[in-house]
């Protein structure tokens, strides 16, 4: 057979047009090399810079006994795992971490996946099938609405945090035969915690299960950096909380939490669990160290909270709108046009400062913002030069014309998704 390499060609030129219309934009996504540790203070092209684009909350990815237990463990067991969890891929360390995050969780069972992203496209999968209805919120995570759609049911979503109509999309569904309420406990593009008591009650009301992800509340919220529920008082009163191991506990990976039943459930039914290759021990090793580290040294926790406080007071002093980011290190700053958005971050990086700007389809048009992630290693100093470059960019590109909430508009062709980035 001869390949018709002109016609090959010919069809990949609606992509090469999306690239140059992208590009045109000046709307690329940022692919920035860094050329060390995702610390409070890394280097870029050789310069030391200031990190403010990570979800390394606590500082724990370059904690030394995390480094440690890294180095130990991959002497031990080598790094990958060489098969899917249903094989051979299920080694004690699997078994330990899953336990140890039922117990740190406050939950009887617990299901790893190699990706926070899998986790919630197999709990949705795993629970959800055609002619059930998933009710999700309009700010959910990417993950989120690929989960409802690769599983086939009906999506259905509600305006962001509005629970009246929470409560008016599940009891248009009373014909359906299985019903999900899925949100995000901390929306990372906004940095809002979810009322999860009055999401949960809903569900509950409308016998729906309800499934949460925690993935930006782990290791940040609640007394002892448990989450969410140890914040609202829910431990172990939600059907189904997803977490990652990727942001506060510094690793990579993912998890579901819940019931011994629902867990054995998706152990049988959730394809990216049955079907992936299981985490590489080290990265169970250096979770399980990291949850160790994050109770034995709470004086991380409160420095976080400190450092996040700190920096959007001083932004909101300014003059920023900072949305509704009250108790999280995710700080939005509202910025509006995309232009002044990607020369803001220009200046920044000028002066040594890494943030990551957002715009649509990860948000509304006209409603493009700096997302800026703290950390509880970034020093006192680190911040003041951050608020006076901030105030420079105030000054010079102010006043900030913005469309303040609201989910994205559907984009179709590249970034297919208008929901949260991680």
């Amino acid at each position: 057979m001869t390949t018709n390499f002109a016609t090959i060609i010919e069809r990949l030129a609606p992509f090469r047009d999306k690239l140059r219309k992208l590009e045109q934009e000046g709307t690329f996504l940022f692919h920035r090399q860094i050329e060390g540790a995702a610390d409070s203070s890394t280097q870029i092209e050789g310069r030391n810079v200031v990190l403010l684009a990570s979800n390394n909350y606590l500082g724990l990815a370059n904690h030394p006994r995390v480094v440690e237990s890294v180095r130990k463990g991959v002497g031990r067991f080598g790094f990958g795992s060489g098969s899917s969890r249903v094989l051979a891929g299920t080694m004690t360390v699997h078994r330990e971490l899953e336990e140890k995050l039922a117990w740190f969780k406050g939950t009887e069972d617990c299901l790893l996946y190699s990706t926070g992203y899998m986790a919630n496209l197999g709990v949705i999968c795993g629970l959800a099938r055609a002619g059930d209805a998933v009710i999700v919120d309009a700010l959910d995570h990417a993950s989120i609405i690929d989960g409802v759609r690769q599983s086939g049911a009906r999506m259905r979503n509600f305006p962001h945090g509005d629970i009246n109509e929470l409560r008016n999309k599940l009891r248009s569904q009373q014909a359906t035969e299985n019903k999900l309420v899925v949100v995000d406990a901390v929306y990372s593009m906004d940095g809002d915690v979810c009322d999860l008591p009055s999401h949960a009650s809903i569900a509950a009301e409308e016998n729906a299960i309800f499934v949460a992800d925690d993935a930006h509340g782990t290791g940040v919220l609640g007394a002892t950096g448990r989450g969410t529920c140890e914040h609202f008082g829910l431990t172990g009163k939600i059907d189904v909380m997803v977490g990652t191991l990727s942001k506060a506990l510094g690793g990579v990976g993912g998890f579901a939490v819940g019931s011994r039943d629902i867990i054995s459930f998706l152990r049988e039914s959730s394809r990216p669990y049955i079907f992936n290759t299981s985490l590489p021990p080290v990265c169970c090793i250096a979770a399980s160290t990291a949850i160790d580290v994050l109770i034995d040294e709470p004086q991380r926790l409160q420095k976080l909270r400190q450092n996040a406080d700190y920096l959007r007071n001083g932004l909101k002093n300014i003059g920023f709108d900072t949305l509704d980011s009250q108790i999280t290190p995710i700080i939005p700053v509202l910025i509006g046009d995309e232009q002044k958005l990607m020369q803001i971050v220009k200046m920044l990086l000028e002066r040594s400062i890494m943030t990551s700007p957002v715009m649509w389809p990860a948000c509304k048009p006209n409603a493009s913002r700096i997302r800026m992630s703290v950390m509880a290693t970034h020093e006192k100093h680190e911040q003041d030069l951050v608020l006076d470059v901030m105030k420079d960019a105030f000054t010079r590109f102010g006043p900030f014309d913005f469309a303040r909430g609201g989910a994205a508009e559907d984009f179709v062709g590249l970034r297919s998704e208008a929901t949260s980035l991680s």
